[in-house]
């Protein structure tokens, strides 16, 4: 189900068990959510039941809202490097999306010098 058309009834229901799960885990209320989205409380909880889905202006501000790619909040799929593996990588990407993108490359930079380093470490 990576295409935007209407899901059928189980695509939404795992749909609506996967943003739960995700808002969830990034600590964000329903009302939290709503608010990001410009939708009603309301509207959460029916997308969280499965009930009703989210056009697509709201998709893409979801999966920007919650971390993920379009794919993963649609199927459940992962593409691999697009995805954080653990609670580290996820928090390792939040703060690097805090620093201003001018700086990005260099922090990256960093990071290769760094990953590089201890690569030579450990052999």
């Amino acid at each position: 189900m990576t295409d935007l058309k209407r899901p059928r009834s189980a695509d939404m229901i795992a749909f609506g068990r996967r943003l739960k799960k995700l808002r969830i885990k990034l600590g964000m209320t329903q009302s939290q959510l709503a608010v990001h989205l410009g939708v009603s409380e309301n509207a959460i909880v029916q997308y969280e039941t499965g009930r009703s889905f989210p056009r697509r202006p709201r998709l893409l501000i979801l999966a920007k809202v919650l971390e993920v790619d379009l794919t993963f909040l649609l199927s459940g799929a992962t593409t691999g490097e697009g995805q954080a593996r653990s609670d580290f990588e996820l928090a390792a990407l939040r703060l690097f999306r805090l620093i201003p993108h001018a700086a990005q490359p260099d922090m990256l930079e960093a990071m290769r010098l760094y990953a590089r380093a201890f690569k030579s470490e450990t052999k």
